[in-house]
């Protein structure tokens, strides 16, 4: 997932998701698919070519956390 996140395929990203998604991305909570890809743009346009090196992931059920350390 992580190297689909860095090329920024914003489409595969969000095709892991259900339309009711409810999201956390550094302590902003928001739901949908459409709000997520509108965060997913702007974060691209904030860190450009960045890599996102995973140091913990948790997944239970329909629920998946990662903490990762954003290089760049």
């Amino acid at each position: 997932m992580n190297d689909t996140v860095e090329k920024h395929d914003i489409e595969y990203v969000l095709s892991c998701f259900l339309d009711n998604c409810e999201v956390e991305v550094f302590g902003i909570y928001f739901g949908g698919k459409d709000r997520l890809r509108k965060t997913l743009n702007c974060l691209y346009e904030m860190i450009g070519e960045n890599k996102f090196d995973s140091t913990v992931i948790i997944v239970n059920g329909d629920v998946f956390i990662e903490e990762f350390i954003l290089n760049g």
